[in-house]
């Protein structure tokens, strides 16, 4: 959009649709009493018990690298392969982001060893992350690793919530 009309229109277009989705919320969206959030000095209380405090540093660790080095795809991809349009490469790493979202909690649920599952993950993510350089002159096959990158990043991130 921005190549045909230019920046302010982009902006303004997520903008709009921003409102829209705003006013869906408020006429749609069902009211429900909220419970009062933990205090500051449970919510430290929490951060002793050993489980919940790995939990946040696995999850903090990985959102720190997937997170990290999402930042500079364009980088990476110019400077490893000449690459200087990355949308697709966005696009993969956002759908496979979307489906590692949706997906976490039943994988967690029907293999009953989350431990064993995040191990996995980690050690996928990193090979997704390791094979940049080696797959990228590989056109369909370039795009393997951002879709497990994006799913498995966006899926440890959203599997704390689980």
């Amino acid at each position: 959009m921005a190549e045909h009309l230019d920046w302010h229109a982009t902006l303004w277009f997520i903008t709009a649709l921003g409102l829209i989705a705003m006013i869906g919320i408020v006429i749609w969206f069902p009211s429900f009493p909220a419970s009062a959030p933990p205090s500051l000095r449970q919510r430290v209380a929490m951060m002793t018990n050993g489980r919940v405090a790995a939990i946040v540093g696995i999850t903090f660790m990985t959102s720190v690298a997937s997170f990290g080095l999402y930042t500079y795809i364009a980088t990476i991809l110019d400077n490893l392969a000449g690459i200087p349009i990355i949308t697709l490469y966005l696009w993969a790493w956002g759908i496979g982001g979307a489906v590692g979202s949706f997906s976490i909690g039943t994988l967690i649920d029907r293999m009953g060893r989350p431990d064993l599952l995040m191990a996995g993950i980690l050690a996928i993510m990193a090979l997704a992350m390791f094979s940049l350089p080696f797959v990228l002159s590989f056109s369909i096959l370039s795009f393997l690793p951002f879709i497990l990158w994006g799913g498995d990043g966006l899926g440890l991130a959203s599997s704390a919530t689980t």
